[in-house]
């Protein structure tokens, strides 16, 4: 019983080593790459890694981070990026909308899409680094994904919105966990939509 304690305090140890490694390495290669062009790369890294732990694969943290940093340089700047001027131009429409009073009535399209879009970008580094498509199927299917999943999507929404709570109560976290712990918990449950998702598709997949 006492040897058990010790082994699962050594466990718990190794996991906050291990986030706050891989978090670190998500900032540096972040910054490495003057944030424009490090962020969306070091973010699949983090996710990838993630998604490994999760699926109970054991992975060099450094070598796998950098490897993966390369191979997703240029897919995960392109989806980033679509995802960066998306997220602007609605906003753009937003401000214009709400400054003209005779476009008003759009509001309501605007604040659907806005939730379409938060719900697909909730699901795009999981979608991305599970399923390895091109950057267009890779949108498609994290929308496809989100909007089948709602319950998901919103308690991915959930724990990002609750998360500065959390900082602000524990704000010695902020710097070694934010990164990893966020990727840990949406990658948690996008595989979980994945699965449910297949689940789906395979029924009707054998009735063909």
């Amino acid at each position: 019983m006492y040897t058990e304690g010790w082994e699962k305090i050594y466990i718990l140890c190794v996991w906050i080593a291990r986030l706050a490694y891989v978090n670190l390495l998500w900032f540096l290669f972040t910054m490495g790459g003057f944030v424009l062009i490090g962020f969306f790369p070091a973010t699949a890294a983090l996710f990838h890694i993630a998604n490994q732990w999760l699926q109970k694969e054991e992975v060099p943290i450094f070598q796998t981070f950098w490897k993966t940093f390369l191979s997703y340089f240029w897919r995960a700047n392109g989806a980033g990026w679509i995802f960066a001027v998306a997220g602007y131009v609605l906003y753009v429409d937003y401000v214009f909308v709400n400054y003209v009073e005779s476009l008003q009535f759009f509001m309501p399209l605007l604040f659907i899409l806005f939730v379409g879009y938060l719900m697909t970008l909730l699901f795009l580094f999981p979608v991305l680094v599970f399923y390895q498509l091109p950057i267009s199927a890779t949108i498609l299917k994290a929308a496809a994904i989100a909007l089948a999943n709602p319950m998901e999507a919103f308690l991915m929404m959930l724990v990002i919105l609750f998360f500065p709570l959390f900082l602000a109560i524990f704000p010695s976290l902020l710097f070694f966990f934010t990164g990893s712990l966020l990727s840990f918990v949406v990658m948690l449950f996008g595989l979980r939509a994945f699965e449910k998702t297949e689940k789906n598709i395979s029924p009707s997949s054998q009735r063909l």
